[in-house]
């Protein structure tokens, strides 16, 4: 939760191989593995375009898949904290960050690699 103990939402873009990988590793009791789950029932649901899944969860259970992919899936670390970027929200690796950490971080929250 955000400081004032509002919950906040953040919306990652994972690639359809992490996401694959969470659901293979990610223990179903966990709280990242209910997003991981949301996320490819939108995907099945709404179709698909190229290769991402929007995962949208609340910051509780992105910092539950943002400590599961620093464990199991590195690729999708840094999409994960560029979404807590742009939402504002602090992780645990931003104790020692400058206020402008956020400033480079895309609107569309996208990589820029990324196509």
């Amino acid at each position: 939760m955000s400081e004032g103990g509002a919950v906040m939402q953040l919306t990652i873009f994972l690639d359809i191989d992490e996401v694959f990988r969470f659901s293979q590793l990610v223990p179903v009791t966990a709280s990242a593995s209910a997003a991981i789950g949301r996320g490819i029932r939108a995907r099945e649901y709404w179709g698909s375009v190229g290769r991402d899944v929007v995962v949208e969860c609340d910051d509780s259970e992105g910092h539950d898949l943002l400590g599961y992919a620093e464990s199991y899936c590195p690729s999708a670390t840094d999409k994960i904290q560029q979404a807590f970027r742009l939402a504002h929200i602090r992780t645990h690796d931003d104790h020692h960050s400058s206020p402008t950490a956020f400033a480079g971080a895309s609107a569309t929250g996208k990589s820029a690699d990324r196509k």
